[in-house]
């Protein structure tokens, strides 16, 4: 698969992940009737562990590395990227920027970050 294809993989697991985030939330949060931040948490750690085996299986393929290898390093990437996320956020907003379009901006910094760690990181090739 060239770059490209994998550039629009990536994004609709996004997407999905997004989607199915959401409705697990509102699931846990409106039908268990848990706490919007336990509700938030949960939700999150579900569907962060989803995305490693969706990136694997539909964009990426497994790494040349140990699996252990690439779960530690996909969630540091993770990590990195979210700060990155917060990073651009805080910064766009203290430039005057409004709230909305400052996350837009600080959501496409995630996505970029997190494609390239995964792409040449946590799913690397060798050779």
């Amino acid at each position: 698969m060239n770059e490209w294809g994998k550039i629009v993989r990536f994004l609709s697991v996004g997407v999905f992940n997004t989607l199915a985030g959401y409705a697990l939330f509102a699931a846990f949060h409106y039908g268990l009737q848990l706490d919007y931040s336990l509700a938030n948490a949960a939700s999150y750690l579900i569907m962060i562990a989803a995305a490693f085996l969706l990136y694997e299986k539909l964009v990426f393929g497994k790494g040349d590395g140990p699996r252990l290898q690439s779960v530690m390093l996909y969630f540091l990437s993770a990590g990195i990227a979210f700060l990155i996320n917060i990073g651009v956020l805080n910064i766009a907003v203290q430039m005057g920027i409004p709230v909305w379009f400052a996350q837009l901006m600080a959501m496409g910094s995630y996505s970029v970050v997190f494609y390239l760690c995964n792409r040449f990181l946590v799913f690397r090739k060798v050779g």
